[in-house]
């Protein structure tokens, strides 16, 4: 015997759990009724659409920094992922004549486990944009300068790291934000 309910659609939400359907009150989030089987007969005037939402498994971490900006930004940036362990120098960009760096982000997203130095900068100077007390290594966290150096000959701008003696951990991400 199957019994027939009127509902009015608009205050309620379907959700599929395993394999059976559970129908919830939107307003109060209590269920309804579990269906075992659910079978559709006729939908005058209306269209149901049931979606099965995707989970996804995200970790909570640290917040990052804020993404690069889109068309209307007025530069561009570059990113590269660091580690304790990568060969020094490291090219980051290299920037065009008459450019200006105008802002540096570091994410230190695993502490390194010993003080260590990481510096952002040129040959001629090593942390012309980003100096040696700027970010403390051993922190997790976001760090920034704005240094506004305009460079007025093509510049490699390279990453430096020179970490402690006996470190084994720490890793990050940097940031450059150059003027279009």
């Amino acid at each position: 015997m199957t019994d027939i309910v009127e509902v009015d659609v608009a205050a309620l939400e379907i959700v599929e759990v395993a394999a059976d359907l559970v129908v919830i009150d939107i307003a109060t989030h209590e269920v309804i009724e579990t269906i075992a089987e659910l079978e559709v007969v006729e939908l005058p005037a209306a269209t149901v659409v049931i979606e099965a939402p995707t989970l996804e498994y995200v970790e909570v971490g640290i917040q990052g920094p804020p993404g690069i900006p889109g068309t209307a930004g007025a530069g561009s940036a570059t990113a590269l992922p660091f580690s304790w362990g990568d060969a020094n120098p490291r090219l980051v960009v290299t920037v065009l004549p008459g450019k200006k760096v105008l802002k540096v982000e570091v994410l230190i997203d695993t502490p390194f486990d010993i003080a260590s130095v990481v510096t952002l900068g040129d040959t001629g100077d090593h942390s012309r944009l980003l100096g040696i007390t700027d970010i403390d290594t051993t922190a997790s966290g976001t760090y920034q300068t704005n240094p506004g150096y305009k460079y007025t000959v093509a510049t490699a701008v390279n990453l430096y790291i020179s970490p402690a003696t006996g470190v084994t951990a720490g890793n990050g991400l940097i940031l450059i934000y150059l003027e279009a």
